[in-house]
């Protein structure tokens, strides 16, 4: 098999970069939008440049950065200390605030024809969908199913745990089916996102449940049957979500309700201890 090479006319003369002749490789990480530094040992008296395996363009000639973007510097260390490696700088890719089209194989390349590859990976915090809402309100008819979403992406893909809200843990799954939803439900249901990327990410959804108007508690105050001059008066206790609109007929005829008292209970579905 024929081994492909890259030739790259420079400066200093002709390098041939090959990636499966290589004496010196690393992994780093480093977070979304953060600085990173990558090492390169260079011998004195010798040259080198930076480039990504994957694209044709050199990034640095020597200490001259070819790229136009601005987040990319070349620095070093230089000491009279014997190294492992002998005598020389350590050169350094600086890319300031990374961008995950930044992620790749770096290739420091000597003209002593060997290189050093730097595997990068940029790690991205979890996030989710439309992360501004950091809670959101959903309106479910009681005895309907609602299915809870959290869409959570980041690099590594993270975790997801779902909470009954200040309650006990429910599933590792990214959707939440809550079944036969009633008035007397919890309300309130948090998702947290975790890669070990500082920091993680959690969303509330709360429960608005609407059900239908019933009448809770209803008689006929006959305290004052006997007065003629007392009004009849009516006790009416009803609940309902929306809150119910109250109209009284008596003999088929619509009546002002401004003499009738009402009371109006809207029941919160969050358990209490």
């Amino acid at each position: 098999m024929i081994k492909k090479k890259y030739i790259l006319i420079v400066l200093f003369g002709i390098i041939a970069c090959n990636p499966n002749e290589h004496h010196f490789k690393t992994s780093l990480s480093a977070k979304l939008y953060q600085k990173v530094r990558m090492p390169c040992f260079v011998e004195s008296g010798h040259k080198f440049i930076w480039m990504k395996s994957d694209q044709s363009e050199v990034i640095s000639i020597g200490d001259i950065v070819m790229t136009n973007r601005q987040e990319f510097k070349i620095e070093s260390e230089c000491d009279k200390t014997e190294y492992k490696y002998g005598s020389g700088c350590w050169i350094y890719l600086t890319i300031e605030k990374l961008k995950l089209i930044d992620e790749g194989v770096y290739v420091c390349q000597k003209d002593t024809m060997h290189s050093s590859y730097i595997n990068l990976t940029i790690l991205v915090p979890p996030y989710i969908k439309n992360e501004a809402n950091s809670s959101m309100d959903i309106n479910v008819i009681e005895g309907n199913d609602v299915e809870l979403v959290c869409d959570a992406f980041g690099k590594p893909e993270p975790t997801i745990k779902w909470f009954a809200k200040n309650e006990y843990f429910i599933t590792t799954e990214k959707f939440l089916i809550l079944r036969n939803i009633s008035r007397h439900s919890i309300k309130d249901y948090e998702c947290i996102a975790d890669n070990g990327v500082n920091p993680s990410i959690s969303r509330t959804f709360s429960l608005r449940i609407l059900f239908a108007p019933s009448i809770n508690h209803f008689y006929l105050d006959i305290s004052h049957l006997k007065d003629k001059n007392k009004t009849l008066k009516f006790n009416l206790e009803f609940s309902g979500r929306p809150k119910p609109k109250i109209s009284w007929i008596i003999d088929g005829e619509m009546k002002n309700s401004s003499n009738i008292y009402d009371q109006y209970t809207e029941f919160d579905n969050q358990q209490h201890d």
